[in-house]
């Protein structure tokens, strides 16, 4: 089995009170290890991780910690059978479970179940899971059942995962953007890139969106998808976003120094900026390099709406009185709620074009059809701009301007590129007719 070097060994725990039982346990492991192949058993390591246990022993007092780990020792035992099991010092509990096909089963009911103790903080608990055969490592298989319980310790729906050496792969590649996204940002690994928005009647240049692209010296190109996800779980999605805001201020501020014509220019906000002062970021951006703010539109993603609507009530507002204009984007990505439209004082509402894929169903395509042109007249007469994104081929482009969607962006268009190379583009009515 294919795994990493253990990234946290546990000999840190044989000073500790865990210590005696946590060597018992190594020892009637790594014997039922070695007799694998004469008793036809097999088995996996199973190691319950409580999050929060810091915090939750921090509130309900260090006791009360002990018992929770020993309440999810217990419930183990009940879940899994008399299994050999440890439970450590920091919330953490080691099982050496019997093989089976319900193993993930009983875990997550495990899991479950210890969520229900009774306290005043209801404890979260996962679990990961590292089959353990004749010839492993039990140091390295119990590293890599923590590597997947830590990788999903953040999931209010997934309990229990399976170690993988591509799950291993990605936790690293975590850690390296968490470790890393300062000096990403300091030495130019994180860069600002633009994706050109047009008005869909007229095809003229009418604004671009700044999307964060990072290059990295070790790894090459990193996508968004790499990073991004990282830095909001962890909260320093700020680092970027601040980052991007000054690139774009200091660009815009450059075109107009050389009479250019400029556009204006959308960023992205994720709901974990507000945290912090990313308000003030923009504004002393904006103010620094000499900026109208409504050169500066500003994103805000729809699933924000699900999750704290006072909140983005306060933030739509805040930005409205610094002068800039509000977008909702991603509507028809999953979240979409009519609510949205009715409760928020959006100026443009952004399409997501995956909303029209279809999977060659053309009654899907039909009903898809309906339903955006509903939401385009409803936008118009709510005084809301639409915006479409996502718009790959003509077919699309001559429906959104059949339907009167007023702006458009996509990779029929560009896809996102650096500043300099803007000019390059051959953003032409040619390219709509």
């Amino acid at each position: 089995m294919e795994r990493p070097k253990p990234i946290r060994a546990l000999s840190k725990f044989a000073s500790s009170a865990g210590a005696t039982a946590f060597d018992r346990f190594r020892s009637y492991a790594t014997m039922a290890q070695s007799r694998m192949n004469v008793s036809g058993m097999s088995y996996s390591v199973v190691l319950f991780q409580i999050p929060d246990f810091a915090e939750f022993s921090q509130v309900e007092g260090h006791d009360q910690g002990i018992e929770l780990t020993r309440f999810v020792n217990a419930t183990a035992e009940k879940h899994l059978g008399s299994c050999p099991s440890v439970p450590l010092p920091d919330g953490r509990v080691i099982v050496l479970a019997s093989r089976s096909d319900d193993l993930a089963g009983q875990a997550e009911r495990t899991c479950v179940e210890c969520e229900t103790y009774g306290s005043m903080l209801h404890p979260k608990v996962r679990a990961g899971i590292c089959k353990l055969d004749v010839n492993d490592d039990l140091m390295e298989a119990v590293d890599c059942a923590k590597i997947a319980a830590t990788s999903i310790a953040n999931s209010y729906t997934t309990y229990v995962r399976e170690y993988t050496p591509a799950l291993a792969e990605s936790m690293l590649s975590r850690k390296y953007v968490e470790n890393n996204v300062e000096r990403a940002v300091q030495e130019g690994w994180v860069r600002a890139y633009y994706q050109p928005v047009v008005d869909v009647q007229t095809g003229e240049l009418v604004g671009l969106e700044a999307l964060s692209r990072w290059i990295d010296p070790t790894y090459g190109f990193l996508s968004p998808a790499d990073f991004i996800p990282t830095l909001e779980d962890t909260r320093r999605i700020h680092v970027v976003d601040a980052y991007v805001i000054d690139c774009t201020c200091a660009y815009l501020e450059e075109a107009l120094a050389e009479g250019l014509d400029v556009v204006p220019v959308s960023v992205n906000l994720s709901r974990y900026d507000f945290a912090g002062d990313i308000l003030k970021s923009l504004g002393e951006s904006v103010s620094r390099h000499g900026l109208d703010p409504s050169y500066i539109d500003v994103e805000i993603t729809e699933s924000a709406s699900l999750e704290d609507a006072e909140w983005l009530t306060h933030a739509i507002e805040a930005l409205h009185d610094m002068g800039h204009n509000v977008w909702m984007d991603d509507f028809g990505s999953g979240y979409s709620s009519l609510n949205t439209l009715k409760d928020y004082d959006f100026d443009t509402l952004k399409i997501d074009m995956a909303f029209l894929r279809s999977n060659g169903d053309k009654e899907v395509l039909r009903r898809s059809h309906i339903i955006v042109s509903n939401v385009v007249r409803m936008a118009k007469e709510l005084g809301t701009q639409t915006l479409c994104e996502g718009v790959e081929d003509d077919k699309q482009l001559a429906f959104l301007r059949e339907i009167g969607c007023q702006k458009a962006q996509g990779y029929l268009f560009s896809k996102p590129v650096p500043w300099r190379d803007l000019a390059a583009l051959d953003i032409v009515k040619a390219k709509i007719s």
